[in-house]
């Protein structure tokens, strides 16, 4: 099954919310969040891993429960399903997962 999100992350500018949605999180996402130097890479990171939670939820998983593994090549995947693909895209405000 093929499914697409995409969001705007101007929302993300408040700081209370992003601390909420931040919090929600897994360890390995804040890890590449807190890698990001402007607010505005902190927020496309923080929106994807929203947007994959949000696809991971509809299968009765969670994104911060998920255990992320890299493949030869450096894409991410989730080590307990990796049949379950993923890919991250952002241009400007928008991302989409």
């Amino acid at each position: 099954m093929l499914q697409i999100l995409w969001a705007d992350v101007t929302a993300l500018e408040n700081d209370r919310l992003f601390a909420e949605v931040y919090a929600d999180l897994s360890a390995y996402r804040r890890a590449k969040i807190d890698q990001c130097v402007r607010r505005r890479d902190k927020n496309l990171c923080l929106c994807a891993g929203v947007l994959l939670d949000a696809v991971l939820r509809e299968r009765g998983l969670r994104e911060k429960n998920m255990i992320y593994a890299k493949g030869e090549n450096g894409k991410p995947f989730f080590a307990d399903f990796p049949a379950l693909h993923f890919n991250i895209s952002h241009s400007e405000d928008k991302v989409m997962v």
